[in-house]
């Protein structure tokens, strides 16, 4: 083997090793792109209808609702449903949107590193799969933000459910 192909050989070796250890020591960065609010809203729909419920529809308010939560959690760093710091409540997330639901309901999730294992806890807790599988949700908003909480840099997945006012059709 002359000198070129040997360093040729070499630098291969090298790069092949390099990109073998990354994929070994760090498997959930690897994973965590599988982690996307558009697969949030899939799986979501696709359990609901394997439950034999609707898809919900994703509704603008009810994300921006989702998103400022999300901000809160990061601003704030705290998880709760509701801020010790401010008191705000999921509801009041909802309501400052300008949303006007009969219903509505909120499920949090943290540190997923794919939305199968996200819906999968969800599924395993009473009260957050009584929001994913409620037949009264017809509407829901989506949003992911990643920040320190508690002292930890965290990835927060937070999910608003709403119910919409019937509107009366006049006669």
């Amino acid at each position: 083997m002359n000198k070129n192909n040997f360093f040729k050989s070499i630098i291969i070796s090298s790069v092949i090793s390099f990109f073998t250890f990354i994929y070994l020591a760090t498997p959930n960065l690897i994973k965590a792109s599988g982690l996307s609010v558009e697969n949030v809203y899939n799986e979501v729909n696709q359990t609901r209808i394997q439950n034999g419920q609707l898809a919900l529809k994703k509704n603008n308010l009810l994300t921006l609702a989702a998103q400022r939560k999300a901000k809160d959690l990061i601003t704030y760093g705290y998880w709760a449903h509701n801020n010790p710091t401010t008191g705000a409540t999921p509801w009041k997330f909802i309501l400052a949107t300008g949303y006007r639901g009969r219903l509505a309901g909120e499920n949090l999730g943290r540190d997923y590193s794919d939305t199968g294992s996200l819906i999968g806890a969800w599924l395993a807790s009473p009260t957050h799969k009584q929001n994913l599988l409620s037949n009264r949700y017809k509407e829901t908003g989506v949003a992911l933000a990643t920040g320190v909480v508690n002292g930890q840099t965290r990835t927060v997945i937070v999910q608003m459910f709403g119910e919409p006012r019937q509107l009366i059709s006049s006669r």
